[in-house]
């Protein structure tokens, strides 16, 4: 029980992080969002790729707290069902904003 509700604030903690990444209310900068080399460059892609970034962060971390909530009593009863529970839809939300960002700059 304490691993799922640390990981329910973990979750909490990345969505407050996404959501004014969302908003595109994030400048440009190097330390938060998605700073590569093309983002930092050109501020309209910036703002796309970083709004890209908040939702499909978003979408995981209510993925992940669907899962655990409903879940947790059944094939996530075990700690490390939960963490890759928590870090599948997480590592799917960076590579889908990945790509994203990599198809704008083509």
């Amino acid at each position: 029980m304490i691993i799922t509700i640390a990981l329910l604030i973990a979750i909490a903690l990345i969505a407050l992080a996404a959501v004014p990444l969302a908003l595109r209310l994030v400048p440009q900068n190097a330390m938060f969002g998605v700073p590569t080399r093309n983002t930092l460059k050109d501020e309209a892609l910036w703002f796309k790729v970083n709004a890209f970034a908040g939702k499909s962060m978003l979408v995981a971390c209510a993925v992940v707290a669907l899962l655990l909530v409903f879940y947790q009593g059944t094939w996530l009863r075990p700690a490390w069902a939960q963490v890759i529970a928590f870090i599948v839809p997480q590592a799917i939300a960076v590579a889908v904003t990945v790509a994203y960002e990599r198809r704008l700059t083509q």
